[in-house]
């Protein structure tokens, strides 16, 4: 038999030199059907291996002919293979392991028998070999015993002794894995055993993974055997398949201790990064850098390299000094890198989206990071033959570092610990690690490391990259060496590639679920392999349509499509019902695959959808920038979803399916996973206690942060810990704080400083009624500071309640609104709760309250002292902002709609009694109460009788624009009768001024068009009152001049003009121009850029003598309305400039400054220049970057603004068409030009997210 295995090679060759009788592998078999377009783009990238193709068809060849010993020699060749494969068999895609296994387990011609006779005694004697070492290499000869012999009884053997190895160090996952192997396999003699049984049950208690039925006395003899709670956190997010929550409660945002992530010395480019991160309001400002806890210590990523802390106060015990600080990486990536002209910055690659980097693992003894191997000035440039593509041998220098735990007996040296080993080593010598043994010699291939190491089952995986393949490496934990590779995918784009820049913001680090490893390879497609013996199990294709490892035609553009998610928000598989929630850094979906399998269950659209965050039997948890959402895990249906604000980095799930999440607003809220209830509501502390409770600068309805800017969040020991920019804080959890309080309390129960503090700790909790109760004892508290602090805290208790309230049908809010009301002590805090009271009433279908709401609103004077606006917030996180006067428009607008769409009796006393308020304030004496009236029914034909003698009342005054601008609304939203008669207003507005040639079009619609025959108030048509007209009116004339076709010419006749337009030196006016801006043909002036000394203007010039009609001063620099179609507000001039609007009007010539000027307050630290958007009577836009603003044309007020747009989008997309609207809508285009968003012109509320 020896002789036999021997001879091997000499079969095999001769073998493969036969005449093939079967089709090539990796195409289909004959008989079955071809692989369609996504298997064989999925075949394209995943690895194949040409040998086991032919090896698999030439051993069908053998059994179809009988031939067993040949048979089974070709495929124990496949087993011998260290590297497994893919390839297209039955329908699907499987490993090369696998179906040699089936084909040895199942095919008549071989059988398990026949394959046990020729290689038990081989598989004996390395069981005997395994037997006689111990460790890591013990552990190696029992895996290649299981991945090559798996059939013979010495097999069974190895697979039993790993598995109770397993079991007894800890690693159930992987012990249930290779029991369940065994107990897959009919002929292993032990599977019916009591020993087996009890084993199985019990790595099955363990891990919460199924077992097959044992009897009661197996289950009896598990006694109370259950899963323990983690106490460590030595992974960034935790394992994939959680086997129990954390006991862990929400945290009081009491500071316990915080350390800086750099000395005082050093400049950290992460603070200036995350200043200006916080303050725009579109950006999570999240980061990839997440720390762990092993034991009492915190290990963390800092500016110069890796640190552990005290876990109890914070005091750092050991550092490491990585070669490359964050600096350092920076540069590196601007010499590595190329310059991308969309997509994610190289800031943002190097550091802050970077989770290769930001990303640190633990075993218990060492721990495990990625680290720029060489400082930027020693580094390769790549060699690029175009400028997008690079050659595949260059390595990008990224080495893994493993670094002992240093005891707290042990004494640290001030310059730091030394690495224990390093993979690949940077010298081309082995060196000697600080255990004393050898680290590995040089990779000879050029290797880039791709993620921190993940411990498992004893061993160490890790992903690395060579020529642009893509490898699971198992690494020895205590010297680095490797041992075994397996090969995952390909990448045809390089790290340093445009269009492969984007894989820097994978996260790559293998996910240990039921003794698989999942493994995100970054490139879109996910491998899982069996760790048990390395056999891989199934492969994804997460990829978008549009992405893909395969060559572009085009290599030469720097232009590259950004990613979908947010860099600082990594993601990684979980597992939860048999299934992985796959979330694909380059894909547009997210989908849930079969554990065992990889079929796909569901897949939807990512919108809204940064990563996954926790599961529990019925929901799945994910989050969002915005929003979270839970999903059923069957099908992936939204079962509820939630806003509660800007998230500003990964939560952490808590006991009781509760998950927290941090706000950039400065809060952490506590959601429930299956209901999205905020169940706890941790604030942030005043800076000082009871003082100011709001600032007037800051939107009403807009949370304090208190100076607190939460970042990733993870559990260790009693604190919940807090990563940010420059920081790691500690707040303690609320439960064992509240049970501290509550003992003092049964000491002291009078006082109202502990039960303030306990209030805030139960609120925390998710306790509200216990809350509350302690918060109505101490608002009326002698002590001026505790009852201004406790009725803050109430109010938000009861705003949190209310909108629990908002989502049951059946709850009356009435109780909390008139509580919210009496607990109002500023005009502000009344405004908030009138806003949430409107909102209640509309959501009960209540527009009578509504509007009385929006009328007690309207009543308060909320005005700052500065005489600013104030400003209400329509979301939590001041994105989108509302004025005072625009809120209540809207609110109104919306309770007017809804009484007539109801119609009940209430409803109808409504609209009666408002059209009785238009009669009397039609004939006010008030000016300002009139103006007031019409600003809060703009847009709404109801105010047209009070629109019109408010006009004719402001021409008397001089105020001609507002006039203008009255009427034109009339004209666009009012009735027949009010459009009529402001009409000939307009007309007589516009001929007193001298624009009797823009009243053309005014007298057709009167003569021949709309209005000709409707009948005015003073009952003659419009028709009729043209025909009133005397013959000598001016605009008259003119029209019926245009109106009429011009005579066909007889003669012709030359007359000198001495007139004074005759003889102005039209050379002159026009010598100083310098740019002639866009105006409508039937303009009565051009509108000339000119400037005098250093002085710019623009000059009205009359278009029919050349006189100039007067001139308007301007800033500087300015932006002017692309083309003239934009502009629908009369004669308003709107204008953009730094961080400022302007109005200039054409009707109020004799002033040479604007109508009016406004400073935008959020640009106010950094100008930029806006650009004009649409215009018209309601509302004059403007857009940045990063915001879209609507002011009012008669006076610059801003009626909102919202601060979300998406980079490169509206006029930046498309100059011409890439913000568009009119009075009802707005469209703004986004980057891609294909997706775009539409607002409500009046309030800014998005009502639509589409794409062409």
């Amino acid at each position: 038999m020896c002789a036999l295995i021997n001879t091997l090679p000499l079969l095999l060759l001769g073998l493969l030199a036969q005449p093939a009788g079967i089709s090539a592998a990796g195409r289909a078999q004959p008989g079955s059907p071809a692989p369609d377009a996504s298997v064989r783009r999925l075949l394209d990238a995943v690895p194949q291996q040409r040998r086991h193709h032919t090896l698999l068809d030439r051993a069908r060849g053998r059994l179809q002919a009988n031939d067993s010993n040949n048979a089974i020699l070709i495929l124990q060749a496949i087993l011998d293979s260290p590297a497994d494969s893919f390839l297209f068999d039955k329908d699907r895609i499987r490993s090369a392991r696998q179906v040699a296994l089936e084909l040895l387990r199942g095919h008549p011609a071989a059988g398990t028998r026949r394959y046990r006779g020729l290689y038990r005694e081989t598989a004996a004697a390395l069981l005997r070999q395994a037997g006689e070492s111990e460790g890591t290499k013990r552990l190696e000869l029992l895996r290649t015993i299981v991945r090559r012999f798996r059939l013979t009884d010495a097999g069974f053997r190895a697979l039993n002794q790993l598995a109770t190895m397993w079991l007894d160090q800890g690693h159930s996952e992987l012990a249930w894995r290779a029991l369940r192997m065994l107990d897959s396999e009919p002929s292993f003699p032990g599977r019916l055993a009591r020993s087996f049984q009890l084993k199985f049950a019990s790595a099955a208690r363990l891990t919460g993974l199924p077992s097959p039925s044992s009897g009661d006395s197996v289950a009896l003899a598990l006694g109370n055997l259950s899963r323990q709670s983690p106490v460590d956190w030595p992974l960034p997010f935790g394992p994939a398949r959680q086997p129990r929550a954390i006991d862990a409660a929400a945290p009081h945002l009491s500071e316990a201790w915080h350390t800086r992530l750099s000395e005082p010395g050093d400049s950290s480019p992460l603070i200036p990064w995350a200043t200006s991160q916080w303050a725009d309001g579109r950006l999570t400002g999240a980061l990839a850098l997440y720390p762990i806890v092993v034991g009492d210590q915190v290990v963390l990523r800092d500016h110069r390299g890796i640190r552990g802390l005290s876990l109890l106060t914070g005091a750092t015990l050991w550092r490491f000094a990585s070669p490359c600080t964050w600096q350092m990486r920076h540069r590196a990536f601007d010499r590595l890198v190329p310059v991308v002209r969309s997509g994610t910055d190289r800031f943002s690659m190097a550091l802050v989206g970077n989770p290769r980097f930001g990303m640190i693992t633990s075993d218990g003894q060492r721990v495990y990071g990625v680290q720029l191997s060489t400082p930027p000035e020693t580094l390769p440039v790549p060699q690029r033959p175009t400028r997008a593509r690079t050659a595949p041998d260059f390595a990008w220098p990224s080495q893994l570092v493993a670094l002992t735990i240093p005891s707290p007996r042990t004494s640290v040296p001030p310059s730091g610990i030394s690495p224990a080993w390093l993979f690949p080593p940077g010298s081309g010598s082995p060196t000697r690690s600080r255990t004393g043994s050898p680290t590995p010699a040089p990779e000879t291939e050029p290797t880039t490391v791709l993620s921190p190491a993940f411990p498992a089952g004893g061993l160490l995986f890790t992903l690395v990259e060579q020529r642009r393949q893509i490898d699971l490496v198992a690494l020895a934990p205590r010297t680095g060496r490797r041992l075994w590779s397996q090969p995952l995918v390909h990448s045809d784009t390089g790290l340093d590639d445009v269009r492969g820049v984007g894989r820097h913001s994978a996260a790559c680090l293998p996910s240990q679920a039921s003794g698989l490893a999942i493994c995100t390879t970054g490139t879109g497609v996910t491998v899982a392999i069996n760790l048990v013996d390395g056999t891989l199990a199934w492969a994804h294709d997460g990829r978008g349509p549009s992405r893909s490892n395969g060559r572009y035609r085009s290599n030469r553009s720097s232009l590259t499509r950004p990613l979908p998610g947010d860099a600082g928000l990594a993601n990684l598989p979980l597992v939860t019902s048999g299934h992985a929630i796959l979330l694909s850094p380059l894909g547009d979906r997210i989908t849930s695959v079969n554990l065992e399998t990889g079929r796909s269950s569901w897949s939807r659209g990512r919108e809204g959808i940064e990563y996954v965050a926790a599961a529990s039997p019925k929901t799945l948890l994910v989050v969002g920038p915005r929003q979270v959402q839970g999903l059923d895990p069957l099908t992936g249906r939204a079962t509820w979803q939630r806003r509660p604000g800007l998230v500003s980095g990964r939560g952490v799930r808590l006991g009781q399916d509760r998950y927290l999440i941090p706000l950039k607003s400065g809060r952490i809220t506590c959601l429930e996973i299956d209901t999205g209830h905020e169940v706890g509501l941790s604030l942030p502390p005043a800076r000082q206690l009871g003082g100011p409770a709001t600032d007037t600068s800051e939107p009403v309805g807009l949370p304090a942060s208190g100076g607190l800017r939460p970042g990733n969040l993870i559990v260790g020991g009693k604190w919940i810990l807090s990563l940010t920019a420059d920081r790691i804080t500690a707040f303690p959890q609320a439960t064992p704080q509240l049970s501290h309080v509550r003992s003092e309390l049964l000491t002291d129960p009078g006082n109202d400083r502990l039960r303030l503090h306990a209030a805030e700790l139960t609120l925390a909790l998710g306790q509200h009624d216990e809350s509350r109760k302690l918060l109505d004892s101490i608002v009326d508290s002698d002590n001026p500071v505790i009852s201004r602090r406790g009725r803050r805290i109430l109010r938000e208790l009861l705003f949190l309640q209310l909108a629990a309230a908002r989502t049951r049908p059946a709850s009356d809010a009435g109780p909390l609104l008139s509580r919210l009301s009496q607990l109002a002590d500023t005009p502000r805090q009344s405004a908030r709760v009138l806003v949430e009271e409107g909102r209640w009433h509309l959501d009960q279908n209540d527009p009578v309250s509504a509007f009385e709401s929006a009328t007690r609103l309207n009543s308060l004077r909320t005005r700052p002292v500065d005489g600013g606006i104030t400003e209400i917030t329509a979301d939590r996180d001041g994105i989108h902002v509302l004025s005072h006067s625009t809120w209540i428009t809207a609110l109104s607008r919306r309770a007017l709609a809804g009484a007539a769409a109801r119609d009940a009796a209430a409803d109808r006393m409504l609209l009666d009694r408002l059209t009785r308020q238009t009669a009397a304030l039609s004939k006010s004496a008030s000016l300002d109460d009139q103006l007031s009236f019409v600003r809060r029914h703009a847009n709404n034909p109801v105010a047209d009788p009070v629109r019109l003698p408010v006009a004719a009342r402001l021409v008397e005054i001089g105020r001609f624009q507002q006039a203008e601008l009255l009427l034109l609304a009339i004209r666009n939203h009012g009735g027949p009768t009010s459009r009529l008669s402001a009409t000939v207003a307009l007309i007589s507005l516009w001929s007193r001024l001298g624009l009797q040639d823009e009243c053309g079009p005014l007298f057709e619609e009167l003569a021949n068009g709309r209005l000709a025959d409707v009948a005015g108030i003073d009952g003659f048509t419009g028709s009729q009152w043209v025909a009133r007209r005397p013959p000598d009116d001016l605009a008259k004339g003119i029209w019926q001049t245009h109106h009429h076709p011009t005579p066909r010419a007889t003669r012709a006749e030359i007359t000198m003009d001495t007139s004074v337009a005759a003889i102005a030196e039209l050379p002159r006016t026009y010598q100083k121009v310098r740019r002639r801006f866009s105006t409508s043909e039937r303009s009565t002036f051009d509108l000339l850029e000119t400037y005098t000394n250093s002085t710019r203007r623009v000059t009205l010039m009359d278009r029919q003598v050349g006189v100039e009609a007067g001139h308007i001063d301007l800033p500087a620099q300015f932006s002017v309305p692309i083309w003239w179609h934009q502009s629908r507000s009369g004669h308003l001039l709107p204008l953009g400039s730094h961080s400022s609007m302007l109005g200039l009007s054409l009707l109020e010539r004799s002033e040479t400054r604007p109508l009016w000027k406004r400073t935008f307050a959020p640009l106010a630290t950094r100008p930029e220049m806006l650009r004009v958007g649409p215009s018209g009577v309601l509302a004059v836009t403007f857009q940045s970057r990063q915001h879209l603003v609507a002011c009012s044309p008669i006076d610059g007020e801003l009626l909102w603004r919202r601060g979300d747009l998406e980079t490169g989008s509206g006029s930046f997309a498309d100059a011409a068409s890439g913000f568009f609207g009119d009075d009802h809508v707005l469209v703004v285009s986004r980057g891609d030009r294909i997706s775009h968003d539409v607002y409500d012109t009046l309030t800014g509320h998005r009502r639509l997210q589409a794409r062409l």
